[in-house]
């Protein structure tokens, strides 16, 4: 894995399924959360942690870079258990995640893709439907990071425009109490 942790220490009422204390080496992981996830959600989950721990980062992009380097190293897997793996990927990384997990998934997928007909793995048209998933993918993240990047901005006019009613409703209570 490339990191060693000092420490695990499971608390169930942290929001976190897991992180890690760069410094000391701890790793704090929900138990709660832990107990639902499947053992290779939990590998990349650690993998992702130790990312940050190797890397010394606390960029989530470059943790989930790193998970996905250690997690899918296509040279030494089989064909069923490199789709397993992408499936486990696709499912880590797609839940709405601000729009870094479009780039990394599609990134990662389709240097995955490229590589599989090299290795002999899948058939031109499972490839083709793999490369039509990932840009799929890739179109409803995009789609969702416009459409949470608009509300923000939606909020952030709303904000303003009732600041200001505030300070002009505010304005005239002065003026007319004189």
């Amino acid at each position: 894995m490339g990191a060693t942790f000092s420490k695990v220490v499971y608390d169930p009422n942290q929001a976190e399924i897991a992180k890690v204390n760069r410094v000391d080496k701890t790793l704090y992981i929900n138990s709660d959360i832990w107990k639902g996830l499947p053992a290779e959600e939990r590998e990349f989950v650690l993998l992702h942690e130790a990312g940050h721990l190797v890397l010394q980062t606390a960029d989530e992009f470059e943790a989930n870079a790193y998970a996905v380097s250690q997690f899918a190293p296509i040279k030494t897997l089989t064909s069923s258990t490199l789709g397993q793996r992408i499936v486990v990927m696709q499912s880590i990384l797609t839940p709405r995640e601000s729009g870094f997990a479009a780039d990394l998934v599609s990134g990662a997928l389709s240097s995955i893709t490229n590589v599989l007909p090299v290795l002999g793995i899948g058939s031109k048209s499972r490839q083709a439907e793999l490369n039509a998933n990932v840009a799929a993918q890739t179109q409803l993240i995009a789609a969702q990071s416009k459409a949470d990047a608009k509300k923000a901005t939606n909020n952030l006019i709303i904000g303003v425009l009732a600041g200001v009613i505030l300070i002009v409703m505010g304005s005239l209570y002065f003026i007319l109490k004189k």
